[in-house]
């Protein structure tokens, strides 16, 4: 360019030479005219200056001391009260040492309605109680599996190279007990093994009975096959252990779990 510039050339026809030379992406235009204008000014040297960029006007010790005083403001709040961008903050903070982390549980803020509404509610289910046996009505049911063959990992020699056999049949062996209780203790309980469920009636009599097939395939469905039985067993557990007067009702809350077994 030096060359061309000597001869009297324009930075336009500077730029066209070497790219019919050299191809695209040898120089661009705005590259020529930045050159051009440095040798009119009088400078010919060839070697590239370092680029001028604005000094920053940032201060990092207000952010940190933001921070230190608030550690859960978000950028975009720091950005609203320092009127700096929210991507600036983000990388100064990152410059800083600082890492945004989740810490321990906090409680949500709750409106004025929101406390009235629960105080309204607990009010009437105090009231309830008070008016009737509310509380004493309530049954819980809940599902746990009963492990009792857990196989653990063990292990053996191999040459090297080569994997180690696998076992066969590595599901452990368990039964689902059911349960349903209130204040008063426990009104059922039953024992799902094999697709066999156990329970003992209002006599101590054991009983039992066994989910059944659909289509001769040992498929079932959870709410209608299982679920649905149960509650009729409890139900008759129920009426035995404490008869309903009239008008009375029970209350259940069940925990569904699906058995596939």
């Amino acid at each position: 360019m030096l060359f061309h510039f000597e001869k009297g050339w324009k930075a336009t026809q500077s730029f066209r030479d070497p790219k019919e030379l050299f191809g695209d992406g040898t120089i661009n235009g705005s590259l020529c005219r930045e050159w051009f204008a440095r040798l009119k000014s009088g400078d010919t040297s060839l070697e590239e200056k370092p680029k001028r960029y604005l000094p920053s006007v940032f201060d990092d010790q207000a952010l940190l001391a933001a921070i230190e005083g608030d550690e859960s403001l978000e950028t975009r709040i720091l950005a609203d009260n320092s009127n700096v961008d929210h991507s600036t903050n983000v990388c100064h903070l990152k410059k800083l040492g600082k890492i945004w982390k989740l810490v321990g549980w906090v409680l949500h803020k709750i409106s004025d309605n929101n406390k009235a509404e629960r105080v309204r509610i607990f009010t009437d289910l105090l009231q309830r109680n008070e008016r009737g046996s509310f509380l004493k009505d309530l049954v819980t049911e809940d599902k746990s599996w009963l492990i009792y063959k857990n196989l653990k990992r063990k292990k053996v020699w191999v040459s090297s190279g080569v994997s180690p056999k696998g076992t066969k049949d590595v599901h452990c062996k368990k039964a689902l007990q059911c349960v349903w209780w209130a204040r008063s203790g426990i009104d059922h309980w039953e024992i799902i093994f094999n697709r066999i469920s156990c329970w003992w009636n209002g006599n101590d009599e054991h009983q039992q009975w066994r989910i059944p097939d659909k289509n001769g395939k040992r498929q079932f469905n959870n709410k209608s096959d299982v679920y649905l039985p149960q509650l009729d067993r409890f139900h008759a557990a129920i009426e035995t252990k404490r008869p309903k007067k009239n008008n009375h009702f029970t209350i259940i809350f069940m925990f569904l779990f699906f058995y596939n077994k």
